[in-house]
């Protein structure tokens, strides 16, 4: 059945989110389920520019985000990027609250999301990998939203080394995000966005770590294939 739930949950992202209200989530609707640690000994940043970060950093991967890094590199058929460095916040247990904003992609490109909405502390956040040009499509284009408007760039940032692009956005999945692109060393983007402009440090820094990543990540189960009948 998983195809249905994958097109709900699209959806659901498809509408985005409005405003930047802190409301908590009841406590039975947020769980980090379980989690797969991310393969890295890379440290996990706790200030940005000096400052502490506007919320804490986790190098586990809540089970809603490994699952779509699974369909990912499943739809490839090779190994993909999948992030490792996300925010230590809490994950909606509906599983239509999570999924990609834009189809799997046979290059390795996807859009994934989880806590789609607003969910109080389930801070909403978006990471997506491709090249420029799917990005623009996938990311950036507003022809699709119900409110217009492109993404504005506010300025660029650099951490490390690495310069990231922060842009405020207006509508789609990222409605009422900060998000950051970072170039990689392959030609591809990186790309990140939190619910919310008071996380600018986190969605630049997970953008960051994302440019750095090598492509390891294996299908853990593959989606399902449909079934082929025969004529005669």
């Amino acid at each position: 059945m998983r195809p249905l739930l994958v097109t709900v949950a699209i959806a659901a992202v498809a509408a985005g989110c409005s405003g930047e209200g802190d409301v908590r989530a009841p406590p039975d609707r947020v769980d980090r389920g379980p989690e797969r640690p991310a393969r890295t000994s890379a440290a996990v940043p706790t200030r940005f520019h000096g400052r502490p970060l506007s919320v804490l950093l986790t190098r586990t991967r809540p089970a809603p985000l490994a699952a779509q890094c699974d369909d990912a590199a499943a739809a490839a058929g090779r190994p993909i990027v999948c992030p490792a460095l996300l925010p230590e916040v809490p994950i909606v247990r509906d599983p239509n609250l999570h999924g990609g904003a834009a189809p799997y992609s046979r290059d390795g490109f996807y859009v994934i999301s989880a806590n789609n909405g607003e969910n109080g502390r389930a801070l909403h956040f978006i990471v997506g990998l491709g090249s420029a040009a799917w990005l623009d499509r996938h990311v950036f284009d507003d022809r699709f939203n119900t409110v217009r408007g492109r993404p504005r760039r506010l300025r660029d940032v650099t951490v490390d080394g690495e310069t990231a692009r922060v842009y405020r956005f207006f509508g789609g999945a990222n409605a009422g995000h900060v998000g950051a692109v970072v170039d990689r060393a392959d030609g591809t983007q990186a790309f990140a966005s939190m619910h919310g402009r008071r996380y600018t440090d986190v969605a630049v820094l997970m953008a960051v770590d994302l440019a750095r990543q090598p492509a390891s990540w294996t299908a853990e189960r593959p989606l399902p294939r449909p079934s082929s009948t025969r004529a005669g």
